[in-house]
C-alpha cells in the first residue's frame, strides 16, 4: 500500500503480515512502513541526465 504526501506529510510504502496460531487464525500483524522521499528525490536527480 502506498500512502500520499498530502495525506500523512511524507510519502510511504507500508507492508503487512498476519501473525497466525497453529490453527490458521489471525491473532495479530507486523507492520512496516518505509519512508520513500528519498527515493523520489534520486529518481527525480537521475531523470534529469537521461539521454
Amino acid at each position: 500500500m502506498t500512502v500520499s504526501a498530502e495525506l500523512l506529510v511524507v510519502s510511504l510504502v507500508s507492508h503487512a503480515i498476519p501473525i497466525k496460531d497453529d490453527m490458521g487464525n489471525v491473532i495479530g500483524r507486523v507492520d512496516v512502513g518505509l519512508n520513500v522521499d528519498k527515493a523520489n528525490k534520486l529518481s527525480e536527480v537521475a531523470g534529469c541526465y537521461q539521454m
